[in-house]
C-alpha cells in the first residue's frame, strides 16, 4: 500500500516504482488487491495498464489504474456502471472482471489479451484486405454488442482493438475510461483539463469535434475511419482504399458529416460488410456451373447466335469502367450538403446510358452496327463516358473543385435523349469497323474532354495549353466531330487571350466543320461563340448577327433543345446592350432566362457550357 507522501505521485506512479525496485533490489512485486503486479503494458490517456497475477484462480490478467481523484458521485456512477459490465461475456469483448478502488485511485481488472493491438496486427507485412475485413468485422461485433446493452465506446480506434497469438479480436477499453472522465469533469473540472483533448483524432466523428454529444453513431463513425485507413485509403484529401466498390460504399455512409445519413446500427452496417455465407457461395457456384454447361450447348448448337451475343456486348460499354460508384462516395463524402443532388444526377446519367446502350444492343444484334444511328449513338456515349470521367478525376485529384464545379460539369453532360437524338456525323473517316475507329480515338476524347472540363471551370489557361497541345493529335485522327469540338474548345480559349481576330477565324472553322458532317449542337456552340467574339468584343454588328442567324437556322431546322436557343439569344441580348438598346436587351436576356432554367433547371445560376460567355446570366440586369 502507497505511505501518504507516496500518494501524491498517484498509484500508478507508485506501482511503477515499485517494479523498478522489485527488479534491481529483489524486492516483491507490488500488490493491488489480490493481484500481484508483474509488468506495465502500457501507459495511455487515462491511466496506465500492467499484466497482473490472478493466485486465486491462477491466471493472468491487466490490471487498468486510474490516477484522477474522483468524487463521491463520480466513484459512485463509475462503480455502478462497471459491475452492469462486468457480467457482460462476448467472444470479442475483453471481459471486465472486477472494479475496486485504492485510496483516492480506482482500477479495474480485465482479461489479459496475450498478444498485440490491432493498430500492430493490422501494419505487418503482408496483411491482405480480406484479413483486415475480418478483424475488423469480428471488432464490430464486439462494438454491435456494445451498443445493444446501453453503452457507447468512445473511444474506438486500432489501439484500442487486441489481437492474440490465435488471431482472435477483442474490443477494449470499451467506454470505462471515457465516462470516468467526462463525469469527472462535468462535476470538477481540473485545471487546465479539456473534455475535447482527443477529438483531433482521425477517428472521431464531426459532430464530436464541434462539440456535440457521442452516440452509437459516433462510434459507427470511428469504426469507419480506422477501417478506411487501414484498407489503404486517406479522409485528407478523400481517397478511397483499392478494395471492392460495394465495401468502399458502404464505409463511405458510415463516413457521412452528418450522423442520420450513416447506417442506422452497427448491425445493419455489419449486415452489408459481411462477406457471402457459404451456402450463398454454393448456390452460386452451382448456378455458375450450370450457366457453363448451358453456354456450352448453347455454343454447340448455335455458334451463329453466340457470335450475335458477342456483338451485342461489344456495344454495353458499362460505366463500370470508370469505377463510379466508388468516386461517386467520394464526392459525397466532400460535399454532404449536394449529396443528394450529385447522385440524382449520376444516376440519371447512368439511367440513360444504360438505356441507349440496350437500344445499341438491339441494333448490334441485327447486324447493323455501320448504320448511321448506330454510329452517332455509340459516338456520343463515348461523349458522356470521356466527359464524365474527365470530371470524376479532377473532383477526385484537385481540393479546389467546388461542389458547384461538380454540378456545372454533370450538367454539361449529354444526356440520353441528346444521345437517341444525335445525327450521323462521322461516316468518311476511313473504311476500318466502326467499333476499330470508336477505340483508336478514344484516348484522345478522353484528353479533350479533360481540356472541356477545366474550361467550364474557369481554369482557362491550363485549357487552353492542353488543347493547344492536343490540336494537331486530333487533326491526323481525322474525326469531323472531334475535330470540330477541339476548334470550338481552342477558339474559345483566343477569346480568353484576347486573340480575338484568330479566335473568330477559328470558330467559324468549326462551325463549317461541324454543319457539314451534321454535328449541329457543336455547330451551334461554335456559332454562338463567334458571335459573342464579333458582337460583344470586336463590335462588328452585321457579322455577329449573321452568325447568330446560322445558329438560329440550324436550332429550328433540327428540333434542337431551347438551350441552344437560350444560348444564342444571350448573345443577341449582349449585343443590344452594346448598341444601347436596353430595353430590347432586357426583353431578350429575361426570355432567354426563362428558356435556360426550363431547360436546366436550378443549375442556371451557374455558367454552362451553353451558356459559354463573360458573365453569368444573372448579372446581366445589373448591368443594364
Amino acid at each position: 500500500m502507497a505511505t501518504d507522501d507516496e500518494e501524491t505521485r498517484g498509484l500508478s506512479a507508485e506501482l511503477g516504482l515499485s517494479l523498478v525496485r522489485a527488479r534491481l533490489l529483489g524486492a516483491p512485486n507490488p500488490i493491488v488487491g489480490k493481484y500481484e503486479i508483474i509488468e506495465e503494458l502500457g501507459e495511455g490517456a487515462y491511466g496506465t495498464v500492467f499484466c497482473a497475477r490472478d493466485g486465486e484462480l491462477n491466471r493472468n490478467v491487466a490490471v487498468k489504474v486510474f490516477d484522477e481523484t474522483a468524487t463521491a458521485e463520480t466513484r459512485a456512477a463509475i462503480m455502478a456502471e462497471a459491475k452492469a459490465l462486468a457480467n457482460f461475456q462476448h467472444a470479442h469483448i475483453v471481459t471486465l472482471y472486477e472494479v475496486a478502488s485504492v485510496d483516492q485511485s480506482l482500477y479495474v481488472v480485465m482479461e489479459y489479451v496475450d498478444g498485440t493491438t490491432l493498430a500492430r496486427w493490422e501494419a505487418e507485412p503482408g496483411r491482405t484486405w480480406t484479413e483486415i475485413l475480418g478483424a475488423y468485422l469480428a471488432a464490430g461485433e464486439g462494438l454491435a454488442q456494445i451498443h445493444a446493452r446501453g453503452y457507447i465506446h468512445r473511444d474506438l480506434k486500432p489501439e484500442n482493438v487486441l489481437v492474440d497469438g490465435a488471431g482472435n479480436v477483442k474490443v477494449a477499453d470499451f467506454g470505462l475510461a471515457r465516462r470516468y472522465v467526462d463525469r469527472q469533469e462535468e462535476v470538477a473540472p481540473r485545471d487546465g483539463a479539456s473534455s475535447t483533448y482527443f477529438l483531433d483524432s482521425p477517428f472521431s466523428a464531426p459532430e464530436l469535434r464541434s462539440g456535440g454529444r457521442a452516440t452509437e453513431r459516433s462510434d459507427q463513425y470511428a469504426f469507419c475511419a480506422a477501417l478506411w485507413l487501414a484498407l489503404g485509403g486517406s479522409l485528407l484529401p478523400v481517397r478511397a482504399p483499392p478494395v471492392p466498390r460495394g465495401l468502399v460504399r458502404a464505409l463511405s455512409r458510415g463516413l457521412q458529416e452528418q450522423p442520420e445519413t450513416r447506417w442506422a446500427s452497427m448491425r445493419e452496417l455489419l449486415r452489408v460488410l459481411q462477406p457471402k455465407s457459404r451456402r450463398r457461395a454454393a448456390i452460386i457456384l452451382s448456378s455458375v456451373l450450370f450457366l457453363i454447361i448451358g453456354l456450352s450447348l448453347g455454343m454447340l448448337l448455335s455458334r451463329e447466335r453466340f457470335s450475335v451475343e458477342a456483338a451485342c456486348q461489344a456495344t454495353r460499354d458499362d460505366l463500370d469502367v470508370l469505377d463510379l460508384d466508388r468516386r461517386r462516395e467520394l464526392l459525397d463524402l466532400r460535399f454532404p450538403a449536394e449529396a443528394p443532388r450529385i447522385d440524382e444526377m449520376i444516376d440519371t446519367l447512368r439511367a440513360g446510358y444504360q438505356g441507349v446502350s440496350q437500344e445499341l444492343c438491339t441494333l448490334a444484334m441485327g447486324g447493323v452496327t455501320g448504320s448511321e444511328q448506330y454510329l452517332a449513338q455509340r459516338t456520343c456515349l463515348e461523349d458522356v463516358r470521356s466527359r464524365l470521367g474527365a470530371m470524376l478525376s479532377l473532383a477526385e485529384t484537385d481540393m479546389t473543385v467546388t461542389a458547384v464545379d461538380v454540378v456545372t460539369l454533370l450538367v454539361d453532360i449529354p444526356q440520353a435523349d441528346a444521345c437517341r437524338a444525335a445525327s450521323e456525323f462521322g461516316a468518311t473517316i476511313g473504311d476500318r469497323s466502326i467499333l476499330v475507329q470508336i477505340r483508336d480515338i478514344a484516348p484522345l476524347r478522353r484528353r479533350l474532354a479533360e481540356a472541356e472540363t477545366l474550361e467550364l471551370i474557369r481554369r482557362r489557361r491550363e485549357a487552353g495549353d492542353m488543347i493547344e497541345a492536343l490540336l494537331p493529335e486530333i487533326h491526323r485522327a481525322g474525326d469531323p466531330r472531334l475535330l470540330s469540338r477541339a476548334l470550338t474548345l481552342y477558339g474559345t480559349s483566343l477569346v480568353w487571350r484576347e486573340r480575338l481576330g484568330a479566335a473568330a477565324d477559328v470558330l467559324k472553322q468549326a462551325y463549317e466543320l461541324a454543319f457539314t458532317h451534321k454535328a449541329d449542337d457543336i455547330a451551334v456552340e461554335a456559332a454562338a461563340m463567334r458571335t459573342h467574339v464579333l458582337g460583344f468584343k470586336l463590335l462588328r454588328y452585321d457579322e455577329a448577327m449573321a452568325s447568330a442567324h446560322d445558329a438560329e437556322v440550324l436550332i429550328e431546322r433540327e428540333s434542337l433543345p431551347d438551350v441552344y436557343s437560350g444560348r444564342v439569344d444571350i448573345e443577341r441580348a449582349r449585343i443590344s446592350r452594346r448598341k444601347h438598346r436596353i430595353e430590347e436587351a432586357l426583353a431578350i436576356n429575361r426570355a432567354a432566362v426563362r428558356k435556360l432554367k426550363d431547360a436546366v433547371g436550378p443549375n442556371s445560376r451557374r455558367r454552362l457550357r451553353p451558356m459559354t460567355g463573360t458573365e453569368p446570366v444573372n448579372d446581366f440586369e445589373t448591368r443594364c
